[in-house]
């Protein structure tokens, strides 16, 4: 392979994490189970062809009905014994409801996870989510409902930073019970109206996944349709027919976006392929009191339940102080220079708006600003302009989705100027995404009616560049395509995405050196991993003829 293509060896958990998977997949053929590859390990199959580089964990997705198939698949013996399926009913210590695919041979310990007893399942695991049914018209109880029993039925993790009033009430109600009926009484009560019913009529999805800000939906038609089917290494595996409008939601509008190196985070703390997991706990649960370990972890997470509004409502003073600084001083700025922000924008002055709002992008999308929901008032026109501005400067998409998301969570329907922003983040997302599910005449319908709006854009301009260059057949039209490429680089002189779509116009007329060069021209400042990858199986599939 040429040598400017990025070479990645699977890690020693990777390996046994795949292993893992093929087995997976094979109990699920068998058995007539319908599953997915869910969260990074799908972004992992889309962008990287395999396991996100940095990544050591796996990650499937099934429905109620499935899970419940596979577990009794596995759990009764016909895989072998040393598998075993595993949630927080049947192994406490586990902070998932559901549910593990766990190898008993390895180990595999993380810290928000700890295991307390030598025998307890400790190795490599697959993590599996459930899509639960959400009754029609009884989606607040339901939803409700389940947060609470995902906080009552593990006693010594908070999943939940995100409060209601019902939530809270229905919790305490919970545990008050608990003391007279007995704990175990009051969660099979909770498992009965949750689970123990035969949901017909649904528009929605529960997905049971912990350590998330609220209790995350998803609508029925994202799992409805035909299967898709991606290389996974060596083998091929499925994912669920609208898995783009999920890593939407996990990851935000640039999914396709490559992390920056030292920006990710592993799961395992301890991770060995050949020795037991019990002969580690043997040897550092000398060094603890257990009990007094767990009733300490039980005690504080009680009072981050119960009184996290509390934490929220003290960090929000401080961000209310900061943010009424920053606005006010774009508000000063803008009057005392007389900025006419929109001309700014329409003409391209994109160092000026940037060096005005600053201040506001690095508070604003800041990881903490996102996380506790929230927003800097800005009057709508002016934070219209300052979002508009960071989509075309810095490729935003991701950050102003995120940004509108909780914005949501806050104030309710967007409305007025920043109406226009939304309408904008939606039209490029789904006209990549058609793109991506292979629905080219779908992709450029939305492609024409962002050209009749933000026709002056970069991102629209370089969708109809991707377009065209997947369209070329005929010479005309790729040397249409490569004129209006080399145009646009006189604008944005050595644009990654732009010289790899030149390349393609060459190896589309079969000239592979010419694209070859341009390739490896773009390659190594390529954040879009979708094109890293498409680049990595054009080589390949050179280097083997």
């Amino acid at each position: 392979m040429r040598d400017f293509i990025y070479r990645h060896k699977k890690t020693e958990s990777q390996e046994e994490l795949l292993k893992l998977l093929k087995e997976i997949d094979s109990i699920c053929r068998e058995n007539d189970i319908q599953y997915y590859l869910d969260s990074g390990t799908a972004l992992g199959a889309f962008r990287h062809g395999g396991f996100i580089p940095w990544d050591d964990d796996a990650d499937l997705a099934m429905t109620w009905e499935n899970y419940k198939k596979f577990e009794q698949a596995v759990n009764a013996g016909t895989v072998e014994t040393k598998r075993i399926v595993v949630n927080s009913k049947s192994v406490p210590e586990q902070i998932n409801v559901f549910g593990r695919y766990v190898n008993l041979e390895n180990t595999k310990i993380v810290q928000s996870c700890q295991f307390w007893n030598e025998d307890a399942p400790a190795g490599q695991v697959i993590d599996i989510f459930i899509l639960l049914p959400v009754p029609r018209g009884e989606e607040a109880e339901f939803i409700n409902l389940y947060t609470v029993y995902d906080e009552f039925q593990n006693e010594i993790t908070r999943h939940r930073a995100g409060r209601t009033d019902e939530f809270i009430a229905l919790y305490k109600e919970m545990q008050k019970r608990s003391q007279t009926e007995g704990r175990d009484a009051v969660v099979r009560e909770m498992e009965a109206r949750l689970f123990d019913r035969d949901v017909q009529e649904f528009d929605l999805y529960l997905y049971t996944t912990g350590g998330k800000r609220q209790a995350l939906t998803m609508p029925r038609e994202w799992f409805e349709g035909e299967t898709r089917y991606y290389e996974f290494e060596d083998c091929r595996l499925p994912l669920a027919p609208r898995f783009i409008e999920k890593f939407r939601m996990e990851y935000g509008d640039d999914y396709w976006i490559m992390m920056q190196t030292g920006n990710f985070k592993i799961h395992s703390d301890l991770h060995s392929a050949a020795v037991p997991a019990k002969c580690y706990i043997r040897d550092y649960m000398r060094f603890l009191n257990k009990d007094e370990v767990l009733d300490h972890r039980k005690k504080f997470k009680d009072i981050k339940v119960l009184e996290g509004w509390k934490e929220k409502e003290s960090i929000e003073k401080i961000y209310a102080f900061e943010s009424f600084r920053v606005a006010r001083s774009i508000k000063s700025r803008i009057e005392r220079e007389n900025l006419d922000i929109q001309a700014l924008l329409d003409s391209h002055e994109g160092s000026v708006l940037s060096d005005l709002f600053s201040e506001y992008y690095q508070k604003q999308f800041s990881s903490a600003y996102i996380y506790w929901a929230y927003i800097i008032d800005l009057p709508e026109d002016i934070m219209r302009v300052a979002l508009l501005n960071y989509i075309e400067q810095f490729n935003g998409f991701g950050k102003v989705s995120k940004f509108f998301h909780r914005y949501r969570e806050v104030r309710g329907e967007i409305k007025g100027a920043l109406k226009d922003v939304e309408d904008l983040l939606d039209t490029c997302f789904y006209m990549q995404a058609r793109f991506d599910y292979g629905e080219y005449d779908e992709g450029r319908k939305l492609l024409d009616l962002a050209e009749q709006k933000y026709s002056h854009l970069k991102c629209v301009k370089i969708g109809r560049v991707k377009y065209d260059a997947h369209d070329a057949i005929s010479k005309d039209d790729i040397y249409r395509c490569r004129a209006r490429i080399d145009e646009l680089l006189t604008k944005y002189e050595n644009d990654p995405e732009l010289i790899k779509y030149l390349g393609d116009t060459y190896w589309k007329q079969g000239d592979e050196e010419k694209a070859f060069a341009l390739y490896e021209r773009s390659y190594p400042d390529l954040k879009n991993g979708t094109l890293r990858l498409d680049i990595e199986n054009k080589v390949k599939g050179a280097m083997s003829c």
